[in-house]
């Protein structure tokens, strides 16, 4: 499983109440929030997926993190606005991976381990899964046998 967040990206992203919480709790929460990212992208893409991770990717492992350490360490104030932005953020993060696994929404730039080979990017861009599309000859011109066509090939009707 790889780890979608640093430690550097949580205190980036985080109120100073994350902050301030035990460093080996912050980590467990990151390590944690990337793998509820892989139960829905697993879906899609073939993990582990190839760093540098996609900014969105990133962000929501941050948001599901900062949710786990609000609910279970600093405490949910249903009154408070702040709160209920990070459960906000915390829902949208869940709604935005559910739409990865259900192809309703794609991350701009991933590269699964499906899409290397020996370390190298083998289809840039490709989504995993996706329908391979191979045609095995070229479409829009025929060669007609007219007797004034001289053998040149016919374009169009």
């Amino acid at each position: 499983m790889s780890q979608y967040a640093t430690l550097d990206d949580l205190e980036e992203l985080a109120n100073e109440q994350i902050a301030d919480l035990p460093k080996d709790k912050r980590e467990a929460a990151l390590t944690n929030a990337s793998g509820e990212v892989d139960s829905y992208i697993g879906q899609r893409y073939k993990l582990p997926l190839i760093a540098p991770f996609d900014p969105s990717i990133v962000s929501k492992t941050i948001d599901i993190a900062v949710w786990d350490l609000m609910s279970r360490f600093v405490g949910f104030n249903p009154e408070a606005p702040g709160d209920v932005a990070i459960y906000r953020r915390y829902q949208d993060a869940i709604k935005f991976l559910q739409d990865v696994r259900d192809r309703k929404n794609a991350p701009a730039s991933i590269t699964d381990s499906g899409t290397v080979s020996n370390g190298q990017p083998v289809q840039s861009g490709a989504i995993s899964g996706a329908p391979m599309v191979i045609s095995s000859t070229s479409r829009g011109f025929s060669s007609r046998n007219y007797p004034d066509s001289d053998g040149l090939p016919f374009v169009g009707d």
